[in-house]
């Protein structure tokens, strides 16, 4: 490329004019693509908590229990959940959302009869593996 554009100096000038240049470039690039980019729709605080923020991807008029559903499925979706690993529980759903017991149970028997995690009685519930097992029980 340096041949082609007349720069003789080994490539040094090509590095130091349009390297930047393509920095400058990529970090536009970025910026405008950040614009586009949903939130994530979980994090991971200091501790390893995994963190479900409510949901802006659903509905206002949603009941609670379908966002708390809709914010589960994202954190499966995107992998911050994996199969075989356990949901929160019911407490700290009830907690994190401000809801009764009975709602958060009733979002993650939302997301069990969509065959997206199994539960049993007694037993934390689990994320589905994509055929339908778990690799915990």
């Amino acid at each position: 490329m340096a041949g082609r554009l007349g720069h003789g100096g080994g490539g040094t000038t090509t590095l130091r004019v349009y390297s930047a240049w393509v920095a400058e470039a990529d970090q536009r690039a970025a910026g405008a693509l950040a614009g586009h980019m949903p939130e994530p729709p979980v994090a991971v605080d200091s501790e390893g908590v995994l963190v479900v923020p409510p949901s802006a991807s659903v509905d206002e008029d949603a009941s609670p229990y379908q966002r708390i559903a809709a914010d589960l499925r994202a954190a499966i979706r995107c992998g911050a959940l994996r199969p075989g690993e356990f949901l929160p529980t019911l407490v700290e759903l009830t907690a994190r959302y401000g809801v009764s017991e009975s709602t958060a149970h009733r979002a993650v028997a939302l997301l069990a009869d969509a065959g997206e995690i199994t539960v049993s009685r007694g037993k934390r519930a689990v994320v589905a593996e994509p055929g339908g097992t778990t690799l915990a029980a």
